[in-house]
């Protein structure tokens, strides 16, 4: 199991006690083309108990990836955002269908022994540090939902407070053109690990508000 940052990717070896620089996360004021945002659906109550309460995203898949050299040598996509998409079945709970807000992506961990909480209050003294205790807190209450799972292999997204949109972004047909169209073209199903620059993510932003 290892911590990241949403930037810089460096694997922490969770049996040292050392907290590495690289852990603050993401650069804030890298340019938007370079910045990435996870876009996946939501639609359990389970996983809005996680967004909404204790800002943690949990998948079974690991992160996103792609192949460096012909060798398939596989290296982590930086995110930096996270994007949940309320699904129809989401609407009848909440009353909201589309991306309605994003949050940073402040760490991420890979956990593959079921040992996550166990792993996180050994970390936390250094969480607090750089996060506050309250955030710290809301995660660590969230990774308690956790009890009666039995996934051995999960990551958890550790996010900060949700940015909320003034219109919602919605999935339209990949031939929309003028106010329909989007940069992102999401389509009506959401495939595993979909990443999408800030930049066509803003784009987007600013067109559901001229709809």
């Amino acid at each position: 199991m290892s911590f990241r940052t949403a930037r810089a990717r460096t694997e922490v070896s969770m049996e040292r006690g050392e907290m590495p620089q690289e852990f603050y996360g993401m650069d804030l004021f890298d340019s938007l083309e370079r910045k990435r945002i996870l876009i996946q659906d939501l639609k359990y109550i389970i996983e809005l108990q996680r967004f909404f309460g204790h800002n943690i995203y949990k998948r079974k898949d690991p992160p996103p990836s792609k192949d460096k050299t012909k060798t398939k040598t596989n290296i982590d996509i930086d995110i930096d955002f996270f994007a949940p998409y309320f699904t129809r079945d989401t609407k009848k709970v909440i009353g909201k269908n589309g991306i309605y807000c994003y949050a940073p992506v402040l760490f991420f961990f890979r956990d593959t022994g079921g040992n996550t909480r166990k792993l996180f209050t050994k970390r936390r003294k250094a969480l607090e540090e750089m996060f506050g205790s309250a955030l710290v807190m809301k995660w660590e209450y969230g990774l308690c939902l956790d009890e009666e799972e039995r996934e051995t292999e999960k990551t958890y997204y550790f996010l900060g407070e949700p940015i909320w949109l003034s219109e919602p972004i919605v999935k339209v047909s990949p031939k929309a053109d003028g106010k329909q169209a989007h940069a992102m073209k999401i389509k009506n199903q959401i495939v595993r690990n979909l990443v999408k620059s800030m930049s066509d993510f803003c784009k987007d932003v600013v067109q559901s508000v001229k709809q």
